[in-house]
């Protein structure tokens, strides 16, 4: 109810690719048109609720590859860099990620 704003300014394709992300656990963003900044008001469990963190793969975040890693681990989410170019994403190994993507 609160966000019928934004959901009507999707695409079918980007509004299915949504819905399945939210619950399949599937990889999206490539049927997306723009990038969108989306705040949760609510409690969020980082180790429960966030699957995957995602970076883009530039030399100047690659150089906090380190703190990600970290944060990954103590979340239990998987690290992504992906590249800016092509769209295209790089799964980073993780010993501390249990969840799926």
């Amino acid at each position: 109810k609160h966000c019928n704003h934004l959901l009507i300014q999707l695409q079918i394709n980007e509004l299915k690719e949504l819905i399945e992300a939210a619950l399949f656990a599937k990889k999206g963003g490539v049927q997306q048109s723009t990038y969108r900044e989306i705040q949760i008001h609510g409690p969020v469990q980082l180790n429960r609720d966030i699957i995957s963190l995602h970076v883009p793969d530039t030399p100047q975040h690659r150089k906090n590859d380190k703190m990600y890693n970290e944060f990954c681990t103590k979340n239990m989410c998987k690290l992504v860099y992906f590249d800016t170019k092509n769209n295209q994403q790089f799964p980073q190994q993780n010993t501390g990620w249990t969840g799926m993507m």
